[in-house]
């Protein structure tokens, strides 16, 4: 998984989350709460970590997991999070539905700013359950 970040998309991030800010404070007359990205290292790696075991062993799709990044994470909406990472407000729609064919490219541009990158996985569940113990150990041992 790639975890670097462009200096172009992290300026579009920050504006979005100043944005999301301001909005936030313009908002806080209101008696609904606002959502609020989790944006702690250690947090946040652990929202990745527990939803991408989630997705591997098929509790959620690829398309939910994104979803709950977006919103855990950056709490961004769709609209928003599509100009974040340059796609449209529709195919953020169609790939967190499970709708459409997006390309290997679309897909590593909205995971980007999750640090993660589309890629092989296994298809027999066995298969990951090993890989995931696997890296389970391998991190136990470092």
């Amino acid at each position: 998984m790639s975890t670097g970040m462009t200096s172009n998309a992290r300026d579009r991030l920050a504006r979005l989350r100043a944005q999301k800010s301001q909005q936030q404070q313009t908002d806080s007359n209101t008696s609904v709460p606002q959502p609020t990205p989790d944006s702690t290292p250690n947090s946040r790696e652990e929202v990745i970590l527990n939803l991408m075991v989630q997705m591997l062993k098929g509790d959620i799709s690829d398309g939910q997991l994104l979803q709950q990044l977006r919103k855990q994470l950056l709490g961004l909406n769709q609209d928003r999070f599509a100009e974040l990472v340059g796609v449209s407000r529709k195919t953020i729609s169609d790939i967190e539905r499970g709708k459409g064919s997006p390309s290997q490219q679309i897909l590593n541009d909205v995971f980007k700013p999750f640090g993660l990158r589309a890629g092989i996985i296994p298809v027999s569940q066995n298969q990951i359950e090993k890989l995931i113990n696997k890296a389970h150990d391998e991190i136990l041992n470092v």
